[in-house]
């Protein structure tokens, strides 16, 4: 089984809709996450550093998509 997990902005207001319709196009074996890029948690601890969504390892998925519809987000 693939895991997929897809981080959204929190203005994309159409997360719930956006999975129903990916979910009824992939294939039964894949799973889908959707979360917001606010629900990331890291933790760094000396040489050791982790990154999870809800508890659950990034390391878990077998892709991670930043997904951003706004392109001010990242201009500095």
């Amino acid at each position: 089984m693939q895991k997929i997990l897809i981080l959204v902005n929190r203005t994309y207001s159409n997360k719930n809709s956006f999975y129903d319709g990916l979910r009824n196009l992939m294939p039964s074996d894949v799973t889908v996450d959707i979360a917001h890029f606010e629900d990331i948690t890291i933790d760094i601890d000396g040489k050791n550093t982790s990154i999870s969504i809800d508890d659950k390892s990034v390391l878990d998925y077998d892709l991670v998509y930043f997904r951003a519809h706004n392109s001010h987000i990242f201009l500095l």
